[in-house]
């Protein structure tokens, strides 16, 4: 019997190697989850958007009831049944008569990070009653001890939806802090640095509890970075 020759395949026409396979599989994989990732990602940010939106609309509709009616609203349903909003959005929404704010609950996830600012001798950092002076007080988990920071550094450090701001825009020494309506100005915008400590970009000066000590009422202020312990702050 008579062997045939095995024929080799026409030029132009050889197959792939199992090396190629196996590389073309892994790029298709990678594309794969890029798009995957991309299409979470495009949703996320939809959600986030909506989110804020829902939450500025509710905030202006505040405005227009305060000024018609000379009172804060209490919840939502008082905005919907004075045709301020056509209907409630969702979540939960938190009206603060005195510092005329209005919160959500859960939060809108807009890249920061939140919880209780702590520092020196376990104390929070919260917001006086005159609803603009930034003090230690003892922790109690309330609104106004809730504050937000940047998930990306340098920021703004937010609670009640205003910003930490320092007193006039001064670039001082131990000039105190304030918390004031967000504009992006440089005395509202800080940097982490090592160790907890949190500086302010414009001045150059660090946040600071005044005199180290640890009493409630104790302003925050700008001081000269020295990394003590009135100066180590941390988000929990």
């Amino acid at each position: 019997m008579t062997r045939r020759p095995r024929r080799s395949p026409p030029r132009g026409q050889a197959g792939f190697t199992l090396v190629e396979l196996l590389i073309v599989i892994v790029v298709l994989g990678i594309l794969s989850g890029i798009v995957v990732f991309g299409v979470a990602r495009f949703r996320q940010d939809a959600t986030t958007s909506a989110c804020g939106a829902d939450l500025a609309t509710v905030r202006l509709a505040a405005t227009a009831y305060d000024a018609t009616t000379g009172n804060w609203p209490t919840d939502v349903g008082a905005l919907v049944d004075g045709r301020y909003l056509k209907s409630a959005p969702s979540g939960t929404y938190r009206f603060d008569a005195a510092a005329k704010t209005v919160t959500r609950d859960p939060a809108c996830a807009d890249g920061t990070t939140a919880g209780s600012l702590t520092g020196v001798g376990g104390k929070c950092v919260g917001v006086g009653t005159d609803g603009t002076s930034v003090q230690l007080a003892t922790c109690t988990g309330s609104a106004s001890q809730r504050w937000a920071a940047p998930a990306s550094w340098p920021g703004a450090i937010t609670v009640l939806g205003k910003c930490l701001d320092v007193l006039g825009g001064s670039t001082a020494n131990a000039t105190p802090t304030k918390l004031a309506t967000c504009t992006g100005t440089g005395a509202q915008v800080w940097n982490s640095l090592p160790a907890g400590v949190i500086k302010n970009v414009q001045s150059g000066y660090c946040l600071d509890a005044e005199g180290a000590a640890t009493a409630d009422g104790t302003r925050l202020i700008i001081y000269v970075c020295h990394g003590g312990a009135n100066q180590k702050w941390a988000l929990l």
